[in-house]
């Protein structure tokens, strides 16, 4: 795998839970120097563990904070409205509904 690695450049493993995907990528890693790589996980916690585990040269994220990040301020700002408690949510709807009625 490490061989394969440094011949190719980019590197996609997919097996299943724990078949060691994160143990060889830690080991592709220690061979690339200080060459930069990236982890991407499906959530913050196991984020975390592979940013404990691997050098300091490997970025580790999950998938949704990297396409968090490519999202312009100006979006993001339109997205951030202040979100209403899902009790008064509720009153709204059903004050809604029953004056529809």
């Amino acid at each position: 795998m490490v061989e394969a690695a440094l011949r190719v450049g980019d590197l996609k493993i997919k097996a299943f839970a724990g078949a060691g995907k994160t143990s060889t990528l830690q080991l592709v890693a220690g061979h690339f120097g200080h060459r930069r790589g990236m982890y991407l996980a499906f959530n913050r916690e196991i984020a975390a563990n592979a940013a404990r585990r691997f050098p300091s040269h490997v970025g580790s994220r999950t998938m949704h904070s990297l396409a968090w990040a490519s999202v312009s301020l100006s979006l993001r700002n339109r997205m951030s409205l202040q979100g209403e408690p899902p009790h008064e949510l509720a009153v709204t709807g059903w004050a809604r509904w029953k004056c529809g009625q």
